[in-house]
């Protein structure tokens, strides 16, 4: 499985802020915590071969829902910064790039996208039904698939993985997904965090942004909560059995645990 995204991601780029790439340069240099015209960038992703790079540019910081203007995409062995450009309301966001550095994928206009370099546009893809938003984050190297999240307007906490043939366009039926949280609650929160090379499996995690389950502190003269356990968890998905394992732990939840029943969701229900 591999791991491009978190620390090891972002060491690679902090180690590399200092000076700007220069296109076209006999080799890469350093890539600055910004772009010429001042916009703060974030740290991007590398290819799995490691010969390409992304960044991301920030938005206006100040604004109520900040989002990303587009990014640019880096030629590791000569430093050449090719910029991805943001839709016509100016936002665009990369999450990956293939090991040929032709395919980025991320999302235009908020919706599951992918930029050709050779044509230097975007494609957006169908969203499952139900669901308004949402982002590509992980691509297999050779180009054939896909990954990322759906979210809903109507539930700022809700997601779910989304897999796409990036043949077709289409997407690849996940069924048997896990909604459940450790302490046996029912989240509507799952979210991918890798897929691998071959791209017939999947890591994820669910409820992740609630972490611990916190219950009212009756006894508190003012209102507060305390936290009384954990409830997110990780799995291992298999694209083509369409089933998932937990992550091993000392707690890992499992349909034999107490308060804790799986609660499956097909990806042909959406509620």
């Amino acid at each position: 499985m591999r791991k491009k995204h978190s620390a090891l991601r972002l060491a690679a780029w902090l180690a590399m802020a200092a000076t700007t790439v220069t296109a076209g340069a006999a080799g890469p240099s350093a890539y600055i915590p910004h772009d010429a015209s001042g916009a703060d960038i974030w740290c991007g992703s590398v290819s799995d071969n490691g010969k390409w790079a992304l960044s991301e540019t920030a938005g206006d910081e100040n604004a109520d829902n900040p989002q990303a203007v587009g990014g640019t995409l880096i030629e590791v062995a000569t430093g050449q910064a090719i910029t991805i450009g943001a839709g016509v309301d100016g936002v665009a966001s990369v999450g990956d790039v293939t090991d040929d550095g032709m395919l980025v994928v991320g999302a235009y206009e908020g919706i599951p996208a992918t930029w050709s370099r050779s044509t230097e546009s975007w494609t957006t893809l169908p969203l499952p039904s139900g669901y308004n938003y949402g982002a590509l984050l992980y691509v297999t190297p050779d180009g054939s698939r896909a990954m990322g999240y759906a979210g809903k307007s109507s539930d700022v906490y809700a997601a779910r993985p989304i897999l796409y043939d990036l043949s077709t366009r289409q997407l690849i039926d996940l069924t048997n997904l896990p909604y459940f949280g450790m302490n046996g609650k029912t989240y509507t929160q799952n979210a991918p965090k890798n897929i691998s090379a071959d791209g017939k499996t999947f890591v994820g995690m669910v409820a992740e942004s609630f972490m611990m389950d916190r219950v009212k502190d009756d006894d508190a003269e003012e209102e507060e909560y305390l936290e009384s356990g954990a409830v997110m968890w990780a799995y291992v998905y298999d694209i083509e059995a369409q089933t998932y394992t937990p992550s091993a732990g000392p707690s890992t939840p499992t349909t034999s645990s107490p308060n804790c029943t799986p609660t499956p969701i097909s990806s042909t229900t959406f509620t």
